[in-house]
């Protein structure tokens, strides 16, 4: 069942030193062997493979791969230390991400870095720690305004019995403090 690197070759319509560069890079693996498993090898080759560098090749000599899911709705992948193998669920778990799948991911978080910088570029973005220092700033003067009320207060308030007057001047105290703040 197994082929070497040269049989595996004519199967794929590709020069053995593709397959040899395949095989060093790790897009398709020997079994233990040394002989190539045609099935999983072009199954490897499909998924592991840049679609952009392949070039043309008959197509009568390797049946199509099954279409991959797209990113980011593939079932996890469970390691295979985990993985029984009689389970027919589990053995359908796709283990690694596509060449492809990997691709556009890192496609899609360079566009996310570019837009980024490109907000900052037109300061429409502001550093988290500049914004940080400036709110504890403000709720600190919050803070120690409120704190200063007692102290100015006590005086008028102890001399007042009537506690609608010593509501009146502790409202008063606090919308001015508030006032002050905003």
């Amino acid at each position: 069942m197994g082929m070497n690197v040269a049989e595996y070759a004519r199967h794929r319509g590709v020069s053995h030193v593709a397959v040899l560069k395949a095989i060093k890079s790790g897009r398709i693996k020997k079994e233990a062997d040394g002989k190539i498993n045609p099935t999983k090898a072009d199954k490897e080759w499909e998924e592991n493979t840049d679609p952009s560098r392949q070039r043309a090749r008959p197509v009568s000599t390797v049946s199509p791969a099954p279409k991959s899911e797209p990113l980011g709705t593939a079932v996890p992948a469970v390691p295979k230390a985990v993985q029984p193998a009689a389970d027919p669920v589990i053995k359908s778990v796709k283990m690694m991400p596509t060449y492809a799948e990997n691709k556009a991911a890192h496609e899609f978080y360079k566009a996310q870095a570019a837009r980024l910088a490109f907000e900052k570029m037109r300061k429409n973005l502001v550093d988290r720690k500049t914004v940080d220092d400036e709110i504890f700033a403000e709720n600190r003067r919050v803070r120690d305004r409120l704190q200063n009320i007692p102290g100015r207060v006590a005086p008028i308030v102890a001399a007042i019995t009537d506690t609608r007057q010593i509501e009146q001047v502790l409202s008063k105290e606090i919308y001015e403090a508030l006032m002050e703040l905003s």
